[in-house]
């Protein structure tokens, strides 16, 4: 007989942005306002293409303790990928100080995903603080690396088969203007050594004791995640985040100023300013919002105002590699029980704009501060100037970071390019040494709980240890 041949078509549904529709919520499970709490976050499919990646974006002040923390390195990393799951929790991988959660995965092509267990112990992997890493997708514009990330220890079992662990790798991003944290994650396996894994429940618990942190403000807020599948849809999904008792929280940080320069204390002199905030930590907000009110005896210079960097170049999220030398005006630092180390960089002497609101054209304004705070984390504060209807020279600082500090830093520079003058007054030329005791700033400053401080600030001068050398001489 004749063979006779034939072809046929068919094609397969991957699913698309479609058929994809992933679940999704996030929270803290003890909503009290700046305390510790643990974080939990799941990610669901039910159709359409398989999970891909996810992305989180925390509400501002959601912030993590990372000081004290044991970092899992590079090495030990790689040695537990690829091991059995049982290796893996008989050998370990990364040391039990780096362990801040746990994570669990459910897999299968079914309704219903199988969850594995490492050794019987009911739990599917760990979660561990690792250094920087560099997420597969980029992040937004604004957003700069910290000095951690995340790894999440995935047991890839597929029915009777354990294929090993896969080590997915989390970036955490802050935003530096607000420090909101963004938690990208590579690519979840999907197949390994030829067995497809199905991927259809994650869920992690960020559960180390001391370890997350809340927001001071009782605001409510959005956990906001993409969840992305591997055709490449993105769906944006959120869940409804706040806190309470924001009220127990207290709010009384103190303001220390101080002039610097024996040679500067007279009309046209220009003295060097050393300004140090200070709060509690424990039980208190996070300054939202700083105002402080200089003596009518000092005033911007504008003749030394020649090397500032140009606004374009001084909003930038990186402005440090942009803005010119001669706008570096001094030197700042932060403390934070968050963080191992200080938070330590320029300060810079910005050019600042705004818009009319009747014709939209650029009109420029005071100059303004913008200090790069550069460490774990890169966060870039900006103080605004303006003056009061009598003249006195106001600098504001909105939108601090929800974060607590121990002590706050700010020291800009004196001199002959110094940015503040001794000014004279109606009277004529002084000498801040005649009333050594007479100058004072008022400060205004407002928590994120919403509640507000308000004091006056007795600015030091030079003129004390003078007198001091004067005596000591005779």
């Amino acid at each position: 007989a004749e063979a006779v041949t034939g072809s046929d078509t068919f094609t397969i549904d991957c699913g698309g942005a479609a058929g994809f529709d992933p679940g999704f919520a996030a929270g803290s499970t003890n909503p009290v306002a700046g305390g510790y709490s643990p974080f939990v976050a799941r990610f669901t499919r039910s159709g359409g293409t398989e999970l891909g990646h996810v992305e989180l974006d925390l509400p501002p002040g959601l912030l993590a303790k990372v000081a004290g923390v044991e970092v899992c390195g590079e090495a030990q990393l790689a040695a537990a990928a690829g091991r059995s799951g049982r290796e893996v929790q008989a050998a370990g991988s990364c040391a039990a100080g780096s362990q801040v959660g746990t994570a669990t995965v459910g897999v299968g092509a079914g309704a219903t995903p199988f969850f594995p267990l490492i050794g019987g112990t009911g739990v599917s992997g760990r979660v561990f603080l690792t250094g920087a890493h560099t997420a597969t997708q980029f992040p937004r514009g604004g957003a700069s690396h910290t000095a951690y990330g995340l790894a999440i220890e995935v047991p890839a079992v597929a029915g009777p088969f354990d294929l090993g662990t896969v080590m997915v790798r989390t970036a955490i991003y802050a935003d530096r203007r607000s420090g909101q944290l963004t938690a990208v994650s590579d690519r979840l396996p999907r197949i390994l050594e030829g067995v497809p894994l199905n991927v259809r429940d994650v869920r992690v618990v960020i559960d180390r004791e001391g370890f997350t942190v809340n927001p001071t403000s009782c605001a409510e807020q959005r956990v906001a995640g993409v969840v992305a599948g591997l055709d490449g849809s993105r769906v944006g999904r959120s869940s409804r985040f706040e806190v309470g008792d924001c009220a127990a929280l207290g709010f009384g940080p103190r303001l220390g100023l101080a002039l610097r320069g024996r040679r500067q204390v007279r009309t046209g002199g220009h003295p060097a300013v050393r300004a140090v905030v200070r709060q509690p930590v424990g039980g208190v907000a996070g300054i939202r919002r700083a105002r402080v009110v200089l003596p009518p005896s000092l005033a911007l210079d504008p003749d030394n105002a020649n090397a500032l960097c140009e606004y374009a170049d001084g909003t930038k999220p990186d402005l440090e590699d942009h803005c010119p030398a001669g706008s570096k005006i001094g030197r700042a630092r932060v403390r934070t029980p968050l963080l191992d180390d200080d938070l330590v960089g320029d300060v810079f002497f910005v050019k600042n704009i705004r818009r009319d609101r009747e014709t939209g054209n650029e009109i420029r304004t005071l100059p303004m501060l913008v200090v790069a705070l550069r460490g774990q984390i890169d966060i870039n504060l900006v103080g605004k100037s303006s003056t009061t209807r009598n003249g006195r020279l106001v600098s504001t600082f909105a939108g601090v970071p929800d974060a607590p500090i121990r002590r706050f830093n700010l020291n800009v520079r004196g001199g002959s390019a110094g940015i503040l003058a001794v000014t004279a007054n109606r009277r004529g030329d002084i000498d801040l040494c005649d009333r050594p005791r007479g100058h004072l700033a008022n400060t205004a400053m407002v928590g994120h709980n919403g509640k507000r401080s308000r004091f006056r600030t007795r600015v030091k001068t030079p003129c004390a240890t003078r007198a001091a050398d004067s005596r000591r001489s005779r």
